[in-house]
């Protein structure tokens, strides 16, 4: 997968996480902070309400970053505009406001702003605001995983675009709609409607917009690994930052077209455009871009295995992540000069560098990065022989791993509880929909009524009486068909709760019970290994000690043997394998019993080569413990083969998995 700066659905590397999406304001961040200082100073004077709106506004927009201070000028850019009744300026600041807690992540009250933005967009026909409204709702249901949802909020949006000739509010609409099916793995409409978009932007001759929407083609071309359309979107997207004189943006062009002729194998090319990237945004003073470009040249370069000049980058990159006090980033960078160092097979050194990013992992805490951590020295300690500490960080390592998967349980969790309630109040409105409906059905009928009693009254006043039994009668009826109605919707909602708590529960527990298998399997390879290499380095030492024997006086003779007696007992192959028969039992129960019922043929020999392939053992693995040579298992596997009654083009280990 392609480093690229911008722009991105989602992080696909440590660039993307640095930069964040093309909505990142276009002028580096001296530019950016000049302006807001500017902006400050004018707030501070006596401005017209409107004008004051404006600025607020703007201050939200430049704290894009800072979802906490952004949402407090939106907030009070809101009070403001219901201040002055200015309406557009409500809707704009309530839609506002929704984006902002979706980008944090805070749903419920996301949703309740953008509904409420929605609402008011409709009673005042701002068809503008309610292409954006819809835009940012169909990103709320795509976000929390409802499709369909997202798919009609979107085609609502395009609906009201094209009715209403907004012709650059649909080319954003259809932006949307290609990240979407980016989503949904359908490519090809990803790539339709980012041509649309861009189409509609160079028709409109705007190049901020243009720039964005090749962005989003660039998108497609990175998910269908079509590079060299890729590249040449690279350079489109370059020709535009040049036209529109703005260094941040071509610095990250810079940097996505370093990534892009790195995928394409031309080292040389994408050195040099990590280089014009890196250059550029230390001129510009843009930190994320600088960090962004010495993680990727440390990559290139540690691809070419030009060690030092990786070491170099990475070295720089910390000196820059300490004075900007980034303890994750200085974490990250040492961690990569780690693995550095166990690329060059300077273990030690690769075990001090890993050690010293812990601490800066732990103080910036994220399991993701720290349990990586773990698994590297757990790796590098077995390497160096000290199985001790490998264990310990391999114990640490899986501890990780689990409060990942916790974490990402309780989230997956919050989010299907999150999408019943946004399901619920759906069904809700719908319900409340209906019901509107019918009363003002009932109120056209009584209005009727009453003009049909005016005008006959001094006629028919017989017939007013028996119409007025027969609206009595029907009032009734209405009514027993609407208790019957809410009934019969209540008793749905109550199954369909049920049975969405049911479905849930079972693939929580499916998944529970895959993890916990393969975390048994993992621990049993692992339990096999360490055996294994006990047993060597024991007979290691018997060897050892039978040379050395006849070295010594006599009297130590009875000691030597004691030792050698001691070893011999610890490097009992069958009662190891018995032991892990055992094991094996508990985590496979009926496994060797099934076999030999199905297969009577099958010796002890072709039961343990069995149980080593259940737990995923190498052949080279196998041949360690079983102290043969690779070719010996290879035959041994033939042969049980034929034992098993499987064909040439029968695999063996997948046979043995699935059984």
């Amino acid at each position: 997968m392609i480093h690229r700066v911008l722009p991105s659905p989602k992080s696909l590397g440590f660039s993307f996480i640095l930069l964040g999406s093309l909505f990142f304001a276009l002028q580096s961040s001296a530019q950016k902070n000049k302006k807001i200082a500017v902006l400050k100073k004018q707030l501070s004077d006596r401005l017209p309400d409107t004008a004051r709106y404006k600025v607020l506004y703007e201050l939200a927009q430049l704290h894009h970053l800072s979802p906490t201070q952004s949402f407090a000028y939106y907030e009070q850019a809101f009070k403001l505009a219901q201040k002055v009744d200015y309406k557009r300026g409500v809707i704009k600041a309530l839609n506002a406001m929704g984006e902002n807690h979706l980008k944090a992540k805070k749903f419920a009250t996301s949703l309740s702003y953008l509904k409420k933005a929605l609402q008011l967009a409709q009673d005042y026909q701002a068809y503008a605001q309610q292409v954006s409204v819809l835009n940012n709702l169909g990103r709320f249901y795509m976000t929390n995983g409802l499709p369909v949802e997202a798919l009609k909020q979107f085609q609502f949006a395009l609906n009201i675009a094209k009715k209403h000739h907004l012709p650059l509010r649909q080319a954003h609409t259809q932006r949307f709609l290609s990240r979407f099916y980016i989503k949904q793995g359908n490519f090809e409409r990803a790539l339709e409607y980012a041509n649309k978009a861009l189409k509609t932007a160079r028709k409109a001759k705007n190049q901020s917009a243009e720039y964005q929407f090749l962005g989003q083609k660039g998108r497609v071309f990175m998910y269908q690994g079509a590079l060299d359309s890729l590249l040449n979107n690279d350079q489109q997207m370059l020709q535009i930052a040049f036209a529109l004189k703005d260094s941040s943006s071509i610095t990250r062009v810079y940097n996505n077209m370093g990534g892009t002729y790195g995928e394409l194998r031309n080292r040389d090319k994408s050195i040099a455009f990590f280089k014009k990237s890196l250059q550029l945004s230390k001129k510009i003073a843009d930190t994320t871009a600088i960090f962004a470009t010495f993680h990727n040249l440390g990559r290139t370069y540690s691809k070419i295995e030009n060690y030092e000049a990786a070491l170099k980058i990475h070295e720089q990159g910390i000196e820059y992540a300490s004075a900007r006090q980034d303890s994750a980033l200085v974490g990250v960078f040492m961690m990569s000069i780690a693995k550095l160092y166990h690329k060059k097979q300077k273990y030690p050194q690769a075990v001090a560098f890993a050690q010293k990013s812990i601490s800066y992992l732990q103080t910036d805490f994220t399991i993701f990065n720290l349990g990586d951590c773990y698994q590297f020295l757990a790796s590098s300690y077995a390497t160096l022989e000290r199985f001790d500490q490998a264990y310990q960080y391999q114990k640490l390592h899986t501890q990780a791993q689990d409060s990942l998967f916790r974490t990402k349980k309780a989230k997956a969790i919050a989010k299907l509880e999150q999408n019943f309630q946004i399901k619920e109040q759906q069904k809700e409105l719908e319900i409340l929909r209906k019901e509107k409906a019918l009363q003002k059905q009932r109120s056209s009928f009584q209005l009727k009524m009453r003009n049909y009693a005016l005008l006959g009254l001094m006629l028919v006043l017989f017939i007013l009486i028996l119409l007025y039994n027969r609206y009595r009668l029907r009032h009734r009826i209405i009514q027993q068909q609407s208790e019957l109605l809410q009934q019969e919707n209540a008793r749905h909602i109550e199954e369909s709760r049920r049975l969405d708590a049911e479905k849930r529960l079972k693939q929580e527990e499916n998944k529970r019970l895959l993890i916990n298998l393969d975390y048994k399997n993992r621990e049993l390879a692992t339990t096999t290994m360490l055996v294994q290499q006990k047993n060597e380095v024991l007979q290691s030492i018997q060897s050892g000690l039978v040379d050395f024997e006849n070295q010594l006086p006599k009297k130590w003779w009875k000691n030597i043997y004691q030792i050698q007696k001691i070893i011999r007992a610890n490097t009992n192959l069958e009662e190891d394998w018995e032991r892990l028969q055992l094991h094996f039992n508990e985590v496979h129960p009926e496994f060797f019993s099934k076999l030999q019922t199905h297969f009577g043929t099958l010796s002890q020999n072709d039961l343990r080569l069995c149980a080593y392939i259940r737990i995923n053992l190498s052949n080279k693995e196998i041949a360690r413990l079983l102290n043969v040579e690779f070719r010996s298992i290879q035959m041994a596997k033939y042969r049980l083969k034929k034992k098993l009654l499987l064909s040439k083009e029968e695999d063996l280990n997948e046979f043995i998995q699935q059984f």
